[in-house]
């Protein structure tokens, strides 16, 4: 499946919580969020790399901050650099997940802004 590089590097941290929270989802839901999870994370790793090496190229830290960040004279910059890496296609060796595997019960685990993020990552 093609993946824009901007959705692997919002919905890994997103699937990330929906495991930590230990949100109820029926056997196949879960699996596939793991499985999801786990196929996504060395995109992720890769990403975010190039995230970081992108603001740690401003060698900038805020006044009272303790991590690198980008200058405000500067942002619109690196907002256009991260613009264009975020929207390169990967391929990435998963297949949506059919929304009915996601159903606990008639309730739902995932939010609506949450389904927002993971796209087309699921399906009808």
């Amino acid at each position: 499946m093609k993946l824009k590089v901007q959705q692997v590097f919002e919905a890994t941290p997103l699937l990330a919580t929906i495991i930590n929270e230990k949100r109820p989802l029926p056997p196949k839901g879960a699996y596939w969020i793991a499985r999801l999870h786990t196929k996504l994370l060395p995109e992720f790793t890769t990403i975010a790399a190039r995230h970081d090496a992108l603001i740690t190229a401003y060698d900038y830290t805020a006044p009272e901050a303790t991590t690198l960040s980008v200058p405000e004279e500067k942002r619109a910059e690196f907002f256009a650099a991260w613009a264009e890496i975020a929207d390169e296609e990967i391929e990435v060796g998963v297949d949506p997940v059919k929304l009915d595997l996601l159903d606990a019960g008639g309730v739902s685990s995932i939010t609506a802004g949450e389904f927002v993020t993971l796209g087309e990552l699921v399906c009808e």
